[in-house]
């Protein structure tokens, strides 16, 4: 599983639950240049804005860091007065122009830092997010999570493998690394460096055929 399966899968998974204007995702959401990177999807009519021009109104980088930890939230915990939102610029330059009322954020975090959001917006016409809604996010939360988890390993051994490689491409002696399950990660000599392979065991999940199905191709948007 890579980033486009999980995107593509999580995709699916949301347009069973509930009707969306929009949805996006957001990985290493404080690191703009270093490691920053969005995806998007939008189902309902309107103007979609690139991510960065949408921050610099955007009240949900001062909330997360008011509210570290917080996995679930929307924006009327961001801004609970309807009238105020109104005057606000990003109501009138981001909201209306794009054409949602509606915004709700699930956060994943590494320590103090998000490492990835999942944000979903609906239209006036879609209404406000539901409880029933709000119980099923809530329920997918862990899953979506593992996903991720999995994802950041995988990563983080593909990093690994490239540096053992670059580092230690061949010699005399032979080289076996192992990981903690005693599984081989990279091994030198004329053969070339073996490719990773994912170890990781992911929990039981409804979604899981979701989040892991076979790749497609990418989504347009960002």
């Amino acid at each position: 599983m890579d980033l486009r399966d999980f995107w593509s899968g999580l995709r699916g998974v949301l347009s069973t639950i509930l009707p969306t204007h929009s949805v996006s995702a957001y990985f290493n959401y404080f690191q703009i240049g270093r490691g920053f990177h969005a995806l998007h999807q939008q189902t309902a009519p309107g103007t979609h804005q690139p991510w960065d021009e949408r921050r610099q109104f955007s009240p949900t980088p001062s909330y997360l860091r008011a509210h570290v930890g917080q996995r679930i939230f929307g924006l009327r915990e961001m801004v609970p007065d309807t009238r105020v939102l109104r005057n606000t610029d990003y109501f009138k330059k981001v909201m209306a122009v794009e054409g949602w009322q509606s915004l709700l954020c699930l956060t994943f975090w590494k320590q103090n830092n998000p490492l990835a959001m999942v944000v979903l917006r609906k239209t006036p016409e879609q209404g406000e997010f539901q409880p029933r809604e709000l119980a099923q996010l809530g329920s997918l939360y862990d899953h979506v999570e593992a996903a991720l988890d999995r994802l950041q390993q995988m990563h983080d051994q593909q990093a690994t493998l490239a540096c053992l490689a670059r580092s230690l491409p061949g010699g005399p002696h032979g080289l076996l690394v192992l990981n903690g399950a005693l599984t081989p990660l990279f091994k030198n000599g004329t053969t070339g460096p073996t490719r990773i392979g994912s170890t990781m065991q992911q929990r039981p999940s409804p979604y899981q055929h979701r989040l892991q199905r076979p790749r497609v191709s990418s989504p347009s948007g960002r």
